[in-house]
């Protein structure tokens, strides 16, 4: 086969270390932290099929990491077979695709999740009125946590209840708990912010219409990123308005964090450990 010139070796090797910033650890809002399988050439070295074959490899589990599936665009170079600038586009665009696209996952992932569950009987009659978790989301190290936000996963903390009666209360607190959903998203990491929501209960079972900052409501809180762990907060509060009626929630509600983790081939996974303490209760 033909030797790489100056010039097709720098565009190789230009191509190559784009790829390789994005599917390695590259930097900042670049790299998924995995294997890359391309190596760059020197100037004057034959061209290997060799070469080419570890580039499409490294393209081909960006491809589906992104898209789900391979490119279908690359030229095939075999051996003792020739090298044409036609061929070489066919990987040039390829990779400009990935690196224009890298924050995309239309791959495959996985959804592990932990729970915590507020026993049934907290409320004003209780006089526990305020319940609180803390909990914390802990990866390997920081950078292992840039890494699992570029590959575009997610952390989701939703609610859940099962409760089945017709208690007042309990039922406003059941539909209000299955409303939650709070993400912490590639967005609010390279922002470097807590994702927070409050979720005020809009009806209340004895018809009081106290001002809304008195609301009952749920408020879940991911803290910002620090070092290698972001903090997690769920506060209920039953202070609001129907505290003229003493009464309590009587069902059990759950609330489960999630994390979608990418689990395409040749894709390191980075998925953290999220913990829960007990919950504790106020006045």
């Amino acid at each position: 086969m033909a030797q790489y010139t100056k010039t097709l070796a720098n565009d190789f090797n230009g191509i190559q270390r784009t790829l390789a910033n994005v599917l390695g650890t590259g930097a900042t809002t670049k790299g998924y932290g995995s294997p890359v399988t391309s190596f760059t050439i020197s100037t004057g070295s034959n061209i290997s099929s060799a070469e080419f074959t570890a580039l499409a490899t490294d393209i081909n589990t960006c491809y589906r990491h992104i898209t789900n599936g391979d490119a279908t665009t690359l030229a095939s170079v075999v051996s003792k077979g020739k090298v044409t600038w036609a061929n070489f586009v066919t990987y040039q665009s390829a990779v400009t695709y990935i690196n224009n696209n890298s924050d995309t996952n239309g791959g495959t992932a996985s959804s592990p999740s932990d729970t915590t569950t507020l026993p049934a009987g907290w409320g004003n009659a209780s006089g526990n009125r305020i319940a609180t978790q803390t909990g914390t989301i802990t990866f390997a190290s920081a950078e292992a946590m840039r890494f699992f936000f570029n590959q575009g996963n997610t952390i989701t903390i939703t609610g859940s209840c099962s409760y089945t009666g017709a208690e007042p209360k309990t039922v406003d607190w059941r539909d209000l708990v299955k409303t939650v959903s709070v993400s912490h998203t590639r967005s609010t990491y390279r922002a470097g912010s807590a994702a927070d929501t409050t979720y005020y209960m809009s009806t209340n079972p004895y018809g009081y219409s106290p001002p809304a900052v008195k609301n009952d409501y749920v408020q879940v809180t991911m803290g910002a990123p620090s070092g290698n762990t972001m903090s997690i907060t769920i506060t209920l509060n039953d202070k609001g308005q129907d505290n003229q009626v003493a009464s309590n929630c009587d069902a059990d509600l759950t609330f489960t964090a999630s994390r979608i983790v990418s689990n395409t081939t040749g894709i390191s996974t980075y998925g953290p450990t999220v913990t829960f303490g007990t919950w504790a209760y106020t006045a």
